[in-house]
């Protein structure tokens, strides 16, 4: 997998909504996935990512 932190954008609590006002405004843990669209235009492909999703936040939440 390519994967980028803040690739190629940036979050500003200026000019996004779902970070600033559902996470860090009300001092929540957060975080955004962005998953190319030709990657989940199929049922396979989004049972395919729903899965790694669900692997990988599985992890996380099991380390807080």
């Amino acid at each position: 997998l390519v994967v980028g932190e803040n690739e190629p954008y940036a979050t500003s609590m200026d000019d996004d909504y779902t970070i600033p006002v559902h996470g860090v405004r009300r001092g929540i843990v957060n975080v955004e996935f962005e998953i190319r669209q030709d990657l989940i235009a199929g049922e396979a492909g989004q049972e395919e990512w729903a899965g790694k999703l669900k692997g990988w936040l599985s992890a996380a939440l099991e380390r807080m």
